[in-house]
């Protein structure tokens, strides 16, 4: 048929060895948009199957917005995952055990968010200390990410002469936009 003919993307949870999650691949003909318009489409290939689609308006070079209805949206960043796994090299060099893959399981659907009555905010304050900063606060991020509903890390940036504003706004953007970073 007409659409396996076009190319498409099978992807696969971190480091993970079982089947495929689903694929990407473009349509003309998805449910949610009737006029025909192309758009990039991830369709689960789980029991109960379902998709979503990209929102090209608020996609930037590193990072893909997705939606699948109203308030449902999910964001995949190539930034945050590339600063992470270069902490968790930095920290497990250093014989700090970053827990890396663990983290990074975090960012799976199959990790069911966590819930708690209370909140915990976590207050960093940092003047010019990127690289500190650029070691740290991306596996924090991955460790927390299960828990962003009730835990946010804010950073207060006194100065931004080494582009620790930069690094957050690009880099850490994920975490911001779901609000695990404030």
């Amino acid at each position: 048929d007409a659409l396996r003919e076009r190319p498409e993307l099978f992807v696969w949870e971190v480091g993970s060895d079982r089947a495929a999650l689903g694929r990407v691949h473009e349509r003309t003909d998805h449910p949610a948009f009737p006029d025909g318009r192309r758009t990039i489409v991830f369709e689960s290939l789980a029991m109960q199957p379902w998709s979503m689609w990209v929102v090209p308006s608020q996609c930037k070079a590193t990072r893909i917005f997705w939606t699948w209805g109203p308030g449902k949206r999910d964001f995949w960043d190539c930034a945050l995952l590339d600063t992470a796994r270069k902490a968790g090299a930095w920290a497990e060099h250093q014989g700090v055990p970053a827990e890396l893959e663990q983290g990074l399981a975090n960012l799976s659907r199959a990790a069911p968010l966590t819930e708690s009555p209370e909140t915990v905010g976590f207050c960093v304050a940092t003047m010019n200390r990127l690289w500190q900063l650029r070691r740290a606060l991306p596996l924090n991020l991955l460790h927390c990410w299960r828990h962003r509903k009730w835990v946010r890390l804010h950073v207060v940036a006194f100065s931004n002469d080494d582009g620790t504003l930069d690094f957050l706004l690009n880099r850490c953007r994920a975490a911001i936009d779901v609000g695990l970073l404030c």
